[in-house]
């Protein structure tokens, strides 16, 4: 029998996307504006913190906060050190 494999995500970003979902998303304005300002500092985070993260936390954000890269986009990004904008 094949054990399946849970994705191992910190308690503290179930958490963080608990207080995301917590604000309706129903058109009214102060919750729109509330959500934007949700996401703008999420955003801000998550590119900070990128590089700590496990790929299931990265997943489990970006499916419940904001998409803010591609599994794609990650994979196929230039190593830093290259100076591909030259």
């Amino acid at each position: 029998m094949e054990r399946e494999e849970k994705p191992m995500i910190d308690q503290k970003y179930i958490d963080m996307v608990e207080r995301f979902k917590q604000i309706p998303n129903n058109r009214v304005t102060s919750n729109t504006v509330k959500r934007m300002k949700m996401i703008n500092q999420f955003r801000i985070w998550y590119f900070i913190h990128k590089d700590e993260l496990t790929r299931d936390e990265r997943n489990y954000l970006q499916d419940n906060i904001y998409r803010y890269e591609s599994e794609d986009e990650v994979e196929s990004s230039p190593h830093p050190d290259k100076e591909w904008w030259a």
